[in-house]
């Protein structure tokens, strides 16, 4: 949402984007936006634990394994299932997960893109070379030690 406000004139001279959602590549899922239906039916059907494995799987491209793992984290786990409810509704508000060209265009402050060391796997592959395809002069930066998410304390 940043990007599209930055994009329609919201005055900023900068912008910082932590591990953002959004896949910076020419070959978009097309069914991402479709796939949030299923999202939105599994989540009707009671089956959050489906549709939260399917979002990071299917949507975030997660490796099935570390998936799998990630109940082994009570916490974090249940603030996942939590907020299950919104993942279809994230899937259509980013549009399919793809950075909108038009969007990119319009976008003329010094952006930063930055990830954390010991966040998903997803978030931090290839940071450099995404989004530097993305954008026109992007500062990528590491945090050491940063995960994407922090993990819920209650």
């Amino acid at each position: 949402m940043v990007l599209h406000a930055v994009a329609a004139g919201v005055p900023v001279g900068r912008v910082v984007l932590y591990e953002p959602p959004y896949r910076a590549s020419a070959d978009a899922r097309a069914d991402d936006v479709l796939f949030a239906d299923r999202l939105d039916e599994m989540i009707a059907g009671g089956r959050r634990a489906a549709a939260v494995r399917a979002y990071l799987t299917r949507v975030l491209g997660v490796p099935m394994l570390q998936v799998s793992a990630v109940p082994l984290k009570p916490k974090l786990w249940k603030a996942l299932l939590a907020d299950a409810g919104v993942l279809g509704r994230d899937v259509r508000v980013l549009g399919g997960l793809v950075v909108p060209e038009r969007v990119l265009a319009a976008i003329g402050v010094p952006v930063l893109v930055a990830a954390g060391t010991a966040g998903a796997v997803w978030a931090r592959g290839g940071l450099p070379a995404r989004w530097s395809r993305a954008f026109p002069g992007p500062r990528p930066w590491s945090s050491r030690g940063r995960g994407t998410c922090r993990t819920p304390s209650s």
